[in-house]
């Protein structure tokens, strides 16, 4: 009898030691992850913005790590904005950045960073031409959060993403109609 209540004394004394060192293993791995990606914005802030196609791939790789990882942390939405930032700014990581905002508003659609989300995916589709998801984008931006004080931005791109005119020609228009709300 001694000895079954010193074997579940000892298993529970384990059990507990165990939950200690998995706790102190994610506190490192957070912390050894910030200081990577603390590292990597130095670099670039360094390069006074000036971002490489290498340091951008590493910087979205230590984001999406991050977020992936820690889920629950509420850096990771701001990880995942910046890596669809740093994406869309990267030629042919355009639908990686519509990914990576899609984190956003879609499992955080109250997040301060949702509505800059959607506008920015509209952004990323236009980038890569692709003008009907473009317009999707937009038209859910304006839906969504018709106040926003991107909201005339977003119509502006929604109107311009389906207007079949060549972009000089919008572009053109564009400038020719500025000009007129400036007099």
């Amino acid at each position: 009898r001694k000895f079954i209540v010193a074997f579940f004394m000892l298993a529970v004394l384990v059990s507990l030691v165990s939950c200690e060192q998995k706790e102190s293993q994610v506190v490192d791995r957070k912390a050894e992850m910030k200081t990577s990606i603390d590292s990597l914005e130095s670099v670039l802030k360094a390069a006074e913005g000036d971002l490489d196609e290498d340091l951008g791939l590493q910087m979205i790789d230590a984001y999406v790590g991050y977020a992936k990882e820690f889920e629950a942390d509420t850096a990771s939405v701001i990880y995942w904005y910046k890596a669809g930032e740093i994406a869309q700014n990267i030629p042919g990581k355009e639908l990686y950045a519509v990914t990576y905002f899609a984190n956003i508003f879609e499992d955080h659609p109250n997040h301060a960073l949702a509505p800059q989300s959607v506008f920015l995916s509209g952004v990323a589709f236009d980038k890569m031409g692709d003008k009907e998801r473009a317009a999707v984008s937009f038209e859910h931006f304006l839906e969504a959060y018709p106040s926003h004080d991107w909201a005339p931005d977003a119509q502006a791109m929604l109107q311009m993403s389906t207007d079949t005119t060549d972009l000089d020609t919008q572009v053109k228009a564009w400038l020719e109609n500025a000009n007129k709300t400036q007099e």
